[in-house]
This record gives C-alpha cells, structure tokens and sequence, in this order.
C-alpha cells in the first residue's frame, strides 16, 4: 500500500487541495445495513470560533476543505460543546455524558490522573468491540497517568525519553495514541507515543515537530511543526489501516494559543496568526480528505469536523476579523460565544439530505449517532446525555428524538445555562437568571425573564431538577438586569 506523506511545502499543499475537485461518491447503504464497513474520522479543533470559517459566515479566512464538507454533507447551525472549555468538553465527546456529571468542570493539568474510570465504556471501546482499530492522534488533555504527583514532579516538568505515562488513552479504548505529553501551550513539550515518552518517529526530521533541546529536556517539540507531525501521523494511520475498518480520532492544537503557524502559513490569511493557524487547521482537514480519496475508502468513511469550544477573547487577529461570529461572550464563559460550535458531518456514500439543520445539538451527541448509524446499539452507561442526530442528516421520515433539554455549564460550574427548544436560560453564580429567546435573539440582548416568567420557571425546575446533588451548582435568588444591545450578527452563509 502506498507510503505517501503529507506535502513537503506545507503552504503549497493547503492550496493544492484547496483547489482539488471533490471525488465522485457513489450512492451506499442505508445507515444501519451495511454500514458495519464504515470508518469513522472525527476532527475535533481546539478553539475554533463560530464564525471562524467560510461556511460559517467568516468573510476573511479561506477555508476550501471544511466548505466543501458543508456542501458534501451536514452543517448544524445551533451545535454546542456543552462546556465553554477544553477537558469537560473531550469527555463529554467520547463518553456521550455531562462531565458535571462527574465533577469534571476545569481543565487538566499536567498533573491530572486519567480522569475515565477503569473499565468505563467510552466511544472507542465501543467500536474497538465491532472490531474497529482505534487511534487518537493530538491532544488528549484527559489526564495521563495514575496521579498523586505534585505539578513540580521532575517526573512531569522534565520527563525523559523512555519514561512511561499509563494510564491513558490506551485505557480509554484506544490501540495507539500520539501526542504531546500534555498540551502546546504549557510544558513539558516532548511528544508520548502509547504510553512512552518517545524522542523520535519515522520519517520526521529536524523542522517536522522534532527537534533537540537542553540537556534538561532533551527532545523538546518545535511547536510550529506540531500540526504538521500530527497530520502526517493521521495520514499514516489511514494509508496503514485502509483495507481494515478505523475509528480516527484527530484532535488537533490548532487553533489554540501560542499561536505559532510555521513559515508556509504565517502571514497568509492576512487577518493575524489566529487566522493563520485557522487555515493550517482546514489544511489539516484537506490532508485527511484527499488521503481518503487516495486510498479509495471516502465513500465508505462518516467524516465529523467540530470544536471543543469558542474563541478566547484575545485572539491575536485584525479587529475585522469576529471568529466567534458576533456571539456574545468568548471561550470559557457560559454565553454563546463559549459554547456554540462549528459542526459538520459528511456520511458515507449517499450523503446528507440536506445541507442545514438548525436542530439543537451537542457534542455529547456523537456516540448515539454514530451507534445509531452503524444499527448497533450503546452499551449502557455510554452516551446517557446525548441523542442520535441520524434523523436530522439523512432527512428520515422516523419520528424526530426528543431533545431533553441540554445543559451547558462554564467554567468551573460558576454559570449555568439550559436549552429547550428556542429558550435559553442562564443562571449566574450569585443565582442571577436571564432568559433568552435564541430565535430572535442570538445575541443575548433582550432578557425577557420578567415577560416570560412562566417560562422560566419551568426551565428553572428542569435545570434544579438536573443540578441536583452538584456541589457547585448555583440556587435561583433574584432575576439579572437587563442586558445591552450588541452588534447584530451575520449568520452562516449570509
């Protein structure tokens, strides 16, 4: 099978596949029949606002490969990661469960045990039982390792070529994990490969993501070439895995700070290095794409590209430039900006039925559907919070799934929101409440609490009902004052 690696000039490649016409895809089975043979591939950015890309209203960074996965499949325009950070948002993607749930409101850090239950079923246990080969490849940030060592541990501010981090994502259902040791934004930046601190891979040179450091540290990443390291890894795995049937996890550091695009991006969306990182990003995604193709299995390959949650609020990008689109708030805070993410799934074979839905969804979501897609149900206590989005991509005439109210909680569970329906109530840390109309207003201007009390009390039972036993959970006390009107915002494809 073909050896092929990812471009040689990272900036020629990005344009290479930009402007490569799609694929022919032929008409497959219905979802559910033979889909059995379906690989799956989930993409999963780090920070990418909501309006951060071309198809979702973004007028100054080009984004070819994510568009045409709009075009090819489902775009979701009311899609939320259902935490405004990082490590609650990653848990609840492969466990289809509120990491409140659990406790899990923060991020992890570099000392952070694993923070999955031995044994618990997680969404690549579940295909690893169906015979899937499974592989994460980027940022796990779900805790490596067994624990009790303080962050000053010479075993994690400077750990050794050899030296084992277990457990982790091999334990979570994964056969083969590679990425950094915890992030590309604090260190240690060496790179762990299954469960080993590892100073090289095959086929990587100097300025491919490795390089020689200190004799402290002596294999520190250059973190311009990550993504690059990274993908290659993913295309690798889908040359190497192309006769069997793979679930692909890509969860990328781009476009997260430091923001650090390597030479062939930087300056090229003109819009700041954000946006720079934003086009390495949709590079990644093209990188994927075209190897599918290639190996001749895009047509049997259900492809899902989202976020893990909104853009902070100092990007350095041209004041122009919105990538959260307008919304309100920014990553971390429990506005729409923090949460309502990007999300696209392309099915296999015939594809969407249509091109929008704007359908509540959440990230939590993704087990079920994908459960739902290949007619194999979850085992239990996998995927309690989320619901099959299948109705919604393939146009079924079956009975829409009742969406039971979602839940999104901020950062360390100081505010709280749920969503039913069109509404939107949010209840700060003080007990303060707001309620939005999200139809008519996106972005979160006009509380009508006091108009529609009604309302808001039974989503105040249903959010008390929920919170329940949750130590950080907040208790109504008074209604908020009424908030200020803020730019309109462009909504996707406008």
């Amino acid at each position: 099978m073909r050896r092929a690696l990812v471009a040689l000039t990272l900036f020629g490649a990005w344009t290479a596949v930009g402007c490569a016409t799609s694929g022919g895809r032929v008409a497959g089975d219905a979802p559910g029949i033979a889909s059995l043979r379906a690989n799956i591939v989930i993409i999963l950015a780090d920070d990418l606002g909501y309006g951060s890309v071309g198809c979702y209203g973004s007028r100054y960074v080009l984004t070819p490969w994510i568009d045409r996965l709009s075009r090819d499949g489902m775009l979701f325009t009311d899609a939320h990661s259902v935490a405004p950070i990082c490590t609650p948002t990653r848990f609840g993607l492969l466990t289809g469960t509120y990491a409140w749930r659990r406790g899990i409101v923060r991020t992890a850090d570099v000392a952070t045990p694993l923070l999955l239950r031995p044994g618990e079923p997680t969404l690549p246990s579940f295909l690893g039982s169906l015979g899937y080969v499974t592989a994460c490849i980027g940022k796990w940030h779900l805790g490596l390792g067994p624990g009790g060592m303080e962050i000053t541990d010479p075993r994690l501010t400077h750990p050794q070529p050899g030296d084992r981090r277990e457990p982790g994502p091999l334990e979570a259902g994964f056969d083969h994990y590679v990425g950094l040791f915890h992030g590309r934004s604090k260190p240690p930046f060496v790179w762990v490969v299954d469960h080993e601190v590892t100073p090289a891979r095959r086929g990587r040179g100097p300025d491919r993501g490795w390089r020689t450091g200190p004799p402290a540290l002596p294999n520190t990443v250059d973190r311009r070439y990550v993504a690059a390291s990274l993908t290659e890894e993913a295309v690798r795995f889908i040359e190497d895995h192309a006769d069997t049937t793979f679930f692909l996890y890509l969860p990328t550091y781009n476009p997260h700070f430091p923001y650090t695009p390597p030479p062939g991006f930087r300056g090229s969306s003109r819009a700041g290095l954000y946006p720079d990182c934003v086009r390495e990003f949709d590079w990644t995604v093209g990188s994927v794409l075209r190897a599918l193709e290639r190996e001749g299995i895009a047509d049997r390959t259900l492809v899902v590209v989202t976020s893990d949650n909104g853009a902070g609020r100092f990007m350095m990008a041209e004041p122009r430039f919105r990538p959260n689109g307008g919304l309100r708030g920014s990553k971390g805070q429990i506005w729409e900006a923090g949460h309502r993410i990007p999300l696209l799934v392309r099915p296999p074979g015939k594809g969407a039925a249509r091109r929008h839905s704007d359908a509540v969804a959440g990230i939590v979501d993704l087990p079920s559907t994908i459960a739902d897609f290949l007619g194999h149900p979850l085992p239990p206590d996998l995927g309690p919070d989320g619901r099959s989005l299948l109705p919604e991509i393939f146009g079924e005439d079956r009975e829409r799934e009742e969406r039971s109210p979602l839940v999104i909680v901020s950062n360390s569970a100081q505010d709280w929101a749920i969503r039913m329906g069109r509404w939107k109530l949010i209840r700060f840390r003080d007990g303060r409440e707001m309620l939005f109309d999200l139809a008519d207003d996106l972005e979160e201007t006009n509380d009508l609490l006091a108009i529609r009390s009604d309302l808001a009390g039974r989503l105040r039972l249903e959010l008390d009902r929920l919170g329940s036993g949750i130590s950080e959970f907040p208790r109504a006390t008074r209604r908020s004052k009424a908030a200020h009107r803020s730019p309109g915002l462009r909504r996707p494809n406008e």
